[in-house]
């Protein structure tokens, strides 16, 4: 499997915000979204075997793990992972853009599906329909097209879904990106009270609090 890097840190954003986790992020993406805040991961990565990485989880001694990249959907022993873990009890959050439906509903497994089109929208809610797979939406609000994003979420999500607001990643200027992060934040937090959205504000804890 490629992996880019893996670290033990808190899971700074999502319906489990605040809680210890083992990151696996995975290399290569389908997308290239221009905002994407790890182009790092992108190209590079070690070939890891299935085993070997089953043996750095069972050792990080953490019982909830974060798989995400890149797109970790694209990986493929990715199945063959996620039946092991569900077989050990792991928790585990797939951060993915959607593009790629899940093989098969399991215990434990939740996937963290972040939109870029909403046609993704619209598979994933006609997938729930066939199937008890575990999954929320986590929607990157761009103030230019804030609008149009939460038009779209009244009209065709009724579960309540994760809205992070778009910040710039500045290289070396932590304080400029937790600075646009509460800015915007209080603009999408505004929106949606105006709105009646049924939703929750998603920051990046990592960043606000200087976590790795």
């Amino acid at each position: 499997m490629k992996v880019n890097e893996y670290f033990v840190s808190i899971q700074g954003e999502g319906p489990e915000s605040g809680r210890r986790a083992l990151f696996i992020r995975f290399s290569g993406c389908n997308l290239s979204c221009q905002w994407c805040d790890s182009k790092y991961a992108l190209h590079t990565y070690l070939d890891v075997t299935l085993e070997d990485l089953l043996t750095l989880i069972y050792r990080s001694k953490c019982h909830y793990i974060v798989l995400t990249g890149g797109e970790p959907t694209l990986q493929i022993n990715l199945s063959s992972l996620l039946d092991r873990l569900e077989h050990d009890h792991f928790q585990v959050d797939i951060e993915t853009n959607g593009t790629y439906l899940p093989d098969k509903c399991r215990d434990g497994v939740r996937y963290i599906v972040s939109p870029k089109d909403f046609s993704v929208v619209h598979n994933w809610l006609a997938f729930e329909h066939n199937t008890s797979v575990h999954f929320v939406f986590k929607f990157v609000i761009d103030i230019d097209t804030m609008n149009e994003t939460f038009d779209l979420v009244q009209k065709y999500c009724n579960a309540p879904a994760w809205f992070m607001p778009l910040t710039t990643n500045i290289k070396g200027k932590p304080d400029c990106m937790i600075d646009e992060m509460v800015t915007t934040g209080r603009i999408v937090q505004s929106e949606m009270i105006k709105r009646g959205i049924d939703g929750y504000l998603c920051t990046r804890l990592q960043n606000l609090y200087r976590v790795r």
